[in-house]
């Protein structure tokens, strides 16, 4: 028998805005909130694509290119430099 609840237990049949003592207002203003309009959203700018520039740190004409990137873990930084 599922639908018995055990001793003590209280059947709750409404809760929140079904509850008996406000739901007309309530259900009122959900659907006036849900019937409401919403404003259009403005279409978007162009969307620059965002790519790092790095002028040549000698010439200062050319453009770096990033072409990777090192990971330092444990192993390359107990590596002696020889220079």
């Amino acid at each position: 028998m599922q639908h018995l609840l055990p001793k003590g237990f209280m059947h709750i049949r409404h809760y929140g805005f079904l509850t008996s003592a406000c739901r007309k207002r309530k259900l009122a203003l959900i659907r006036s909130q849900a019937s409401c309009t919403y404003r259009a959203k403005r279409p978007k700018t162009e969307s620059v694509t965002l790519i790092p520039y790095w002028p040549c740190q000698h010439c200062k004409a050319g453009t770096l290119r990033l072409i990777g990137v090192f990971k330092l873990d444990a192993t390359t930084a107990k590596v002696e430099r020889t220079s």
